[in-house]
């Protein structure tokens, strides 16, 4: 009983995300084609370049001793570096803070305007004129 249920529950999850289910099958297709062409192509390079197991395995443990020497370095210097950053990070929160206090300040000089123009709309004033100003101030 416990199997059929099982089962049941999960034709009506198929049926209620069928589209998800396309969408990953899709991915899953185009994500096992770039694989094979990624495999491919370390082949042709390989042959192209004439490069052996013991050498290209030699070109990865140097990228990767690379990549972790980079990895370290930028470490380093945010030791080094540790006030310039922190001076950053300050002036990077005070533009926000800013950014926000200037949108927040604007939002309130507005209300009178907002007030003001909705009042016209709720009284049927829609003449030309009144109907281009108030889509002028909701630009």
């Amino acid at each position: 009983f416990h199997a059929q249920r099982q089962l049941m529950r999960r034709a009506a999850s198929g049926l209620r995300h069928h589209s998800l289910r396309r969408c990953f099958s899709r991915w899953e297709g185009s994500a096992e084609a770039r694989a094979e062409k990624a495999r491919i192509m370390r082949g042709k390079l390989s042959i192209a370049f004439g490069m052996r197991r013991q050498e290209a395995r030699a070109l990865n443990s140097w990228k990767h001793a690379m990549y972790e020497r980079r990895r370290m370095l930028r470490g380093l210097a945010s030791f080094l570096h540790a006030e310039t950053a922190r001076a950053w990070r300050c002036w990077l929160a005070s533009r926000a803070h800013a950014s926000e206090a200037r949108r927040r300040m604007t939002r309130v000089l507005l209300v009178r305007q907002r007030r003001a123009f909705n009042k016209l709309r709720a009284c049927g004033w829609t003449t030309g004129r009144v109907a281009a100003s108030v889509a002028h101030w909701q630009r």
